[in-house]
């Protein structure tokens, strides 16, 4: 049940969404440099980042991600996005993204294979209103990263990533969400695969 975070409403230079992108993907990029408490910082604030606000799941349909990964997972997609703009009864944002699963809802339970995408994506979409489908689909480049315990596998990669899905508002601060993700693989592990989500606010 993968879930999609309230974008941020108030406009930002595009500018402060390249430099913010460009730190995120260093930021993803440190824990092969960093010591090991760095590490565990890095991703427990990556993931807390993603799952807060919701609960939700992830199925892969590979068997690469499968083998290496298992399933299902906890998912989650956080979006901090420009305001949208309006095109007739479409609405066009992007900004910065982040996606991914992992084994454990909380990530400093333990040690656990995951995915993870860090980067900028624009994303077209009707406008969500209560009780309507509200399509949607995405896409972006993210800095991949696949972490597999059964593998002995940790690796980073540059990736493009889009999704489709819809959302399907059931409260002015409730909202369902189902998503295909598209992800090519990564150290041949192709993590693309279903989300369902139940996300607050």
């Amino acid at each position: 049940m993968e879930h999609d975070r309230p974008n941020i409403r108030r406009t930002m230079p595009p500018a402060v969404f390249v430099v913010l992108a460009v730190a995120l993907v260093a930021l993803h990029g440190a824990p092969a440099r960093a010591s090991s408490g760095d590490k565990t910082a890095t991703t427990i604030g990556r993931y807390a980042a993603q799952l807060f606000l919701g609960v939700s799941g992830y199925w892969f349909t590979h068997g690469s991600a499968l083998r290496g990964l298992g399933s299902p997972k906890f998912g989650g997609s956080t979006t901090l996005y420009v305001k949208e703009a309006h095109r007739g009864r479409a609405r066009i944002t992007g900004g910065i993204e982040l996606a991914g699963a992992t084994d454990h809802w909380l990530p400093f339970t333990g040690s656990h294979s995951s995915f993870s995408l860090t980067g900028v994506s624009g994303r077209v979409s009707t406008e969500r209103k209560l009780y309507r489908l509200a399509p949607f689909v995405s896409a972006g480049v993210f800095n991949g990263h696949v972490h597999s315990e059964k593998l002995g596998l940790s690796k980073d990669q540059i990736v493009p990533s889009a999704a489709i899905g819809v959302h399907f508002k059931v409260h002015r601060y409730v909202s369902l969400s189902a998503r295909y993700r598209f992800t090519p693989a990564i150290a041949s592990v192709n993590t693309s695969g279903f989300g369902l989500g139940l996300s607050f606010f």
